[in-house]
């Protein structure tokens, strides 16, 4: 197995010039007056029995649910893939590609893997080091298709098929130039928000969600959250979208969310990514607010504060990482054996809160975390089982 993933280093960041935050301030339909916020009601049980539902249900262990179809891997023995990631620095690129390399390992196929660094101009280059090795397929992990230009057809033209992983919707049509896609139910992920923050709040909410608009599956997501009010509480549920960029978290999410709770009504912070958490936390405890956080992704050493005593970290949901890299690897192989690629590989997602996550140790195994056994569920579906 031929692995060359770089050290973490960290992505350059731009600095604010000011704490103003730029606000794109957006309504719910039907979620509130523009202007003025509505005086806290008694809750709504109807509303508060649906989200509850909702939100039990996802709180149960997953199962295994793809249902292929079989192929015979054996096929792609000795193929190369090339793995190019948005930025390798993150909990999830390394939680996800960690699956990935296992899964090539059990294939019997080489991996190398190409930091993007955040940049677009270090993420092109790595597709043209992939096409000047003569890559048999390549991963872009987070990074737009569009954004790749020339290179995406440069590939094409040296008959080198591109998986494009987390940039749509799991079931939405993949993205121009790419052969296939693999990724998450990220409007679900924003309904579950919804449900949560709806039934945390007797229905009564005044949410701030803070957006990261440069990632393409954040519309899927912040769509989803949109939905799940509009269903749930549309007459007393209130929802506002900020916006910082991946490479402006550091020094701009936590200027966004000491001026969201500086209204006291805040009461549910919705940043899309709990990569954002670690700027959040900080900033609602410095103003002494009583808002709770929700985010998505259960990143490996942050999905653990929702143990923490006292944090307003509340609920995380989460889709099983590993299982995610195993996923790419199975849309990979059907198209390096000649397979037709799938519209959904369904990968689960899971809701953890304060209550389930005292007895999981998120430490440990993901397949004690999440429940359901994949692996030797695909090697059966590539006929290695």
């Amino acid at each position: 197995m031929e692995s060359k993933m770089r050290p973490s280093r960290r992505v350059v960041r731009s600095p604010l010039a000011a704490l103003v935050p730029v606000v794109a301030s957006l309504l719910v339909a039907g979620c509130g007056p523009a202007g003025g916020v509505k005086s806290a009601a008694p809750a709504d049980d109807k509303c508060v029995a649906a989200a509850k539902a909702k939100v039990d249900a996802a709180k149960a262990p997953v199962t295994f649910t793809f249902g292929g179809p079989s192929f015979n891997a054996s096929a792609a023995r000795g193929k190369t893939i090339y793995w190019i990631a948005t930025t390798g620095d993150i909990p999830f690129t390394k939680a996800v590609y960690g699956g990935f390399e296992a899964a090539a390992k059990a294939a019997g196929v080489k991996v190398n893997f190409f930091d993007g660094r955040g940049q677009t101009s270090e993420q092109l280059r790595g597709m043209q080091q992939a096409i000047a090795a003569k890559a048999d397929l390549i991963v872009l992990q987070a990074i737009p298709v569009g954004l790749m230009g020339a290179a995406v057809s440069a590939a094409k033209s040296a008959g080198i098929p591109i998986v494009e992983a987390f940039n749509v919707d799991s079931t939405a049509p993949k993205s121009a130039g790419a052969t296939a896609s693999v990724s998450f139910a990220y409007s679900q992920v924003g309904g579950l928000l919804a449900a949560n923050v709806a039934a945390g709040s007797g229905c009564n909410a005044t949410a701030v969600a803070i957006n990261s608009s440069d990632v393409p599956v954040s519309v899927p997501e912040m769509d989803g959250i949109k939905a799940g009010f509009r269903e749930l509480c549309p007459s007393t549920c209130k929802l506002d979208v900020r916006d910082a960029l991946i490479a402006d978290w550091s020094t701009k999410v936590g200027p966004l969310t000491q001026n969201a709770v500086a209204d006291r009504k805040v009461n549910w912070l919705l940043p899309v990514y709990d990569g954002m958490v670690q700027f959040v936390t900080p900033a609602v405890r410095q103003a002494n607010s009583t808002a709770k956080i929700a985010s998505f992704n259960a990143s490996p050493g942050i999905v653990d504060d929702l143990k923490t005593s006292g944090s307003p970290f509340t609920v995380d949901i989460g889709a099983p990482l590993g299982w995610a890299g195993w996923a790419v690897a199975d849309q990979s192989l059907r198209i390096l054996t000649g397979a037709a690629p799938v519209n959904d590989e369904k990968i689960p997602l899971r809701v953890f809160d304060k209550a389930n996550a005292k007895g999981i140790d998120f430490k440990g195994a993901e397949t004690a975390i999440y429940g359901g056994s994949y692996v030797n569920e695909y090697k059966r579906l590539w006929g290695l089982g």
